[in-house]
């Protein structure tokens, strides 16, 4: 069985890497599958949900798409997708994100049983339009399109790719949005001015 590791990237509209947001996703597969249709699969999904169905990114260009086959040591992407370009959305607070959690269940003969905190993963989804923060809680229609984008994050690559927890190998089987935004300080901009005075 391989393991494969895809990190979605969404393109800041600074032009600057460090300001680029990454989500990272797992998947196993047991067959010889196209990992192409994979990684195409996944940026085309998160391009579909968050800027041609819903305007909920902002200050992001496109999503693009690496996939690494798990290995030890470093190792280069063995597949790449460039994204379509959108017109960017006004970004709220770079910092504010939304949270799709999922949590996987072992199967298989020999695997553990009950619950275990390293069968849970979660992705952030942002930086967020200011159209989309103008609620004080994320509305059930922000939600539910995160939600789908994990039912497209599931099928992803065809029936041979299992999306996974992590190291844990575990297949996702459930997912979940609260009614709450989420912060993720990592992904601010750096200051590029101050306004200093003395007393």
């Amino acid at each position: 069985m391989a393991s494969y590791t895809a990190q979605i990237i969404g393109k800041s509209s600074t032009g600057l890497v460090r300001d680029d947001c990454v989500n990272t996703l797992h998947f196993n597969s047991g067959v010889n599958n196209s990992e192409q249709d994979l990684i195409d699969d996944l940026v085309a999904a998160f391009t579909q949900r968050l800027f041609v169905n819903n305007s909920i990114v902002g200050g992001i260009t496109r999503f693009d798409g690496k996939l690494y086959l798990d290995s030890p040591g470093p190792t280069p992407p063995i597949k790449m997708k460039t994204g379509a370009t959108y017109g960017v959305q006004t970004p709220g607070p770079r910092e504010v994100a939304l949270c799709l959690s999922f949590k996987g269940s072992p199967t298989g003969s020999g695997m553990p049983t009950g619950f275990n905190k390293k069968w849970r993963g979660r992705i952030y989804i942002g930086p967020l339009t200011q159209t989309t923060l103008d609620e004080e809680r994320p509305d059930i229609g922000v939600r539910n399109t995160l939600l789908d984008l994990g039912g497209d994050i599931f099928t992803a690559g065809g029936d041979g790719f299992v999306w996974a927890v992590g190291s844990e190998n575990v297949q996702v089987s459930e997912a979940w949005v609260d009614n709450e935004w989420d912060t993720q300080r990592r992904r601010g901009l750096r200051p590029t001015s101050r306004v200093t005075r003395q007393y």
